[in-house]
This record gives structure tokens, C-alpha cells and sequence, in this order.
């Protein structure tokens, strides 16, 4: 014959191989393409929403100035519940217009001298509303912390480390802000009590669109802390996480003080 078994055993091996190795080509095309589609989808979908909910927001406001005649005393009392969900909603179509940027390589920052201080007081008051279910503390120095940020884009990051402590932790507990210097760099912590994250979930935590079993049944998309550590870095800063599971997290935003 013209092939052995020993020939015979090597084609095999190596059709197999190629196999295999196409098979993997294919995979890769088709996660490539899955990932195009939710870009586009991101795109997409945060523009379409952004003029409705701008809209809904404004007649919330009006309603609740009173610029469109008086409510009934049951009407009104829901309508700090219903602005609550609009700027959530709003919120999410946020990240994922400034996710969709980050991913075309739009995402510039416009970095100029400010207090980080004044920066996350701001962002503070930014989702008060989302807050009001838990007890804020805040531990803030009375001086300022100057550094070289985007202040739109540092209160992003904030804002977001913000209402994902009070989505992730119970009702009635704790969310602590702690803002400080060390080291050469201005940081900003955000603790919560909440279920608190795995060792081996963390590395999961900060991917595009990543989620974790335990928070599968909490809204959102999975962009956050992607885009807020991608914000830090470009910062020349980073965006860490310490936690166990059942003991709540610590997220800490850093970028070099300003020198």
C-alpha cells in the first residue's frame, strides 16, 4: 500500500488538527461579529432612547414644578419614584453612548486643573436621588485635591461607582465615600455592604459587558465599571476593587495629584 498505518495515523492527526484549527477560526469570526453587533446595538439603541427620555424627563420636571396645574396629593407623591427611574434610565443610555465612543476610539478626554473634592461632591448630588434608600457618609478633607482630569468624565466613574454600591447592597445599609491623598495620587473610595464579590468573579468584573452570577437578577448593562476603569486609565490612573463575598466592596478611583 502506499500509505502504513503509521502514514495513515499522521494524516489523521493532522486532519484533525486542521479541523480543530478551523473550528476555531470560525469561533473567532463568529464572536468577532457578535461583538460588532453589540456595538452597533449600543449605538443604536442609546440614540434612539436619548430623545424620548429627554422628553419624558422635561414633563416629569414640569410636573413636579407645578408648571402644568396641580396634582392630585396621590399623583404626586409617586413622582420623586418615577424621576428616580428616569435618571436611571438616562444614566444607562449615558454609559452606552460613551461606551460606544470608547469603543470607535472617540472617547478624548478634556483634561483641565480641578478639586477632586468639588468633583465628587458634585457627583455626589448627581444620583442623590438613587441614593436615598441607603445612609450616605462622606469623608472629605476640608482642603482642596487638585489634579489634571475631565471633570465630566472623573464624575462618570463616580457617579457610577455611586449606584452600583446602591443597586448591589441592601436597602438601610451603609454607602461610605472616602476622599483622600496618598502617595502621589488623589483617590476616591466607595464602600458598600452588600453581597460583596469573589475572588474568582473580580477578573470578570471589570470586562465589557460583564456580568456575575450573583447579580444577574439586578438591571444594567454590564458597561460600567469597563468604562470606568478604561476612564481611570486614560488618566494614567486606575480603578481597583477589594472585596469577599458577603462583606460588601470597596471600589477605589486614583489619578496622579496634580504637580
Amino acid at each position: 500500500p502506499i500509505f502504513g498505518d503509521e502514514e495513515l495515523s499522521r494524516l489523521n492527526q493532522y486532519a484533525a488538527s486542521l479541523t480543530a484549527g478551523l473550528d476555531r477560526v470560525t469561533l473567532s469570526s463568529k464572536i468577532a461579529a457578535l461583538e460588532r453587533a453589540k456595538t452597533d446595538f449600543l449605538n443604536i439603541a442609546s440614540h434612539e432612547l436619548r430623545g424620548p427620555m429627554t422628553v419624558i424627563k422635561g414633563y416629569l420636571t414640569m410636573l413636579e414644578a407645578g408648571a402644568l396645574g396641580d396634582l392630585a396629593p396621590k399623583a404626586r407623591s409617586v413622582l420623586p419614584l418615577l424621576i428616580s427611574k428616569s435618571d436611571e434610565v438616562n444614566w444607562m443610555i449615558e454609559q452606552m453612548i460613551e461606551a460606544s465612543r470608547l469603543e470607535e476610539g472617540r472617547l478624548a478626554l478634556k483634561q483641565r486643573r480641578a478639586d477632586i473634592v468639588e468633583l465628587t461632591d458634585s457627583a455626589i448630588d448627581g444620583v442623590r436621588m438613587l441614593l436615598s434608600g441607603h445612609e450616605l457618609k462622606v469623608d472629605m478633607p476640608v482642603e482642596s485635591i487638585e489634579a489634571d482630569v475631565d471633570p465630566d468624565r472623573f464624575q462618570i466613574v463616580i457617579r457610577n461607582l455611586l449606584s452600583n454600591a446602591a443597586k448591589y447592597s441592601p436597602s438601610g445599609t451603609d454607602i461610605t465615600v472616602d476622599v483622600r491623598r496618598d502617595d502621589g495620587k488623589a483617590l476616591v473610595s466607595v464602600h458598600d455592604e452588600g453581597i460583596g464579590i469573589s475572588t474568582e468573579d473580580q477578573s470578570s468584573l471589570f470586562t465589557r459587558f460583564g456580568r456575575i452570577d450573583t447579580t444577574q437578577h439586578v438591571q444594567g448593562t454590564g458597561l460600567g465599571l469597563w468604562l470606568s476603569r478604561e476612564i481611570a486609565r486614560m488618566h494614567e490612573g486606575d480603578l481597583t476593587v477589594e472585596s469577599r463575598t458577603g462583606l460588601g466592596s470597596t471600589f477605589t478611583f486614583s489619578v496622579p495629584l496634580r504637580h
